[in-house]
């Protein structure tokens, strides 16, 4: 049996125990760095799904490229005389500034010389977002000039004359185009789409035969490039 000191002693201690638990800041574990190479939208390392609190991702729109302007859910039309908002032959910065953006920035810009077969040629600038390329002349004065649709992808939300794509067989093509005319062109060994109604417009195959689907789409045809 324990003395009544012994008990006194236990006593004592417990309470100071209990004291110094509730008077002790509770400290909260740390959690995963989110620095600027953190992976935004994933699971979370504790078994978490994209969107639930504090573990989603970023605002809708936001450019990997950091392009405040950048705007993901933009639908960009691609006609015979226009990209997007801009018409052919408008303003080159302005161009470029409304395709980033829509669709970030593009994967690849080039600034070229221009024709090499034509001393009085403008200069090109040409950006590309998988199959899509946009050129335009860069300097004084600046201008929009088309747009091509080649191998690749087509970016999201991207919409062309007639809904033609890559994905298109060329007899469907030549159904859709209204006055379609064809023939197979030797020197560059394409199968072209051509119609009155779109003097600007070139559809192309790459069969002789006008089989497959169609491999080349664009508003702006230079042969040097």
């Amino acid at each position: 049996m324990p003395s009544s000191l012994a008990l006194r002693l236990t006593c004592l201690v417990a309470t100071a125990a209990l004291i110094t638990t509730l008077t002790t800041p509770a400290r909260s574990e740390p959690g995963p760095a989110k620095g600027p190479g953190a992976i935004q939208g994933g699971p979370s390392a504790t078994g978490g799904v994209p969107g639930a609190a504090g573990d989603g991702p970023g605002p809708v729109g936001s450019a990997p490229s950091g392009d405040p302007g950048y705007t993901s859910h933009t639908a960009l039309k691609l006609t015979p005389t226009a990209v997007g908002s801009v018409k052919v032959g408008g303003s080159a910065k302005a161009a470029e500034r409304m395709l980033r953006r829509t669709l970030g920035a593009p994967d690849r810009a080039v600034d070229g010389k221009g024709c090499e077969l034509d001393a009085s040629a403008s200069p090109r600038r040409t950006l590309t977002w998988g199959a899509l390329t946009v050129s335009l002349v860069p300097a004084g004065p600046d201008r929009l000039v088309g747009w091509t649709i080649g191998a690749g992808r087509i970016p999201a939300r991207v919409t062309l004359p007639h809904g033609i794509t890559t994905a298109t067989t060329v007899d469907e093509a030549k159904r859709l185009i209204p006055g379609a005319t064809t023939r197979w062109d030797e020197v560059f060994q394409m199968y072209w789409i051509t119609t009155a109604a779109q003097p600007t417009m070139v559809w192309a195959g790459d069969h002789e035969d006008g089989s497959g689907r169609i491999a080349y789409i664009t508003n702006a045809f230079e042969p040097c490039e």
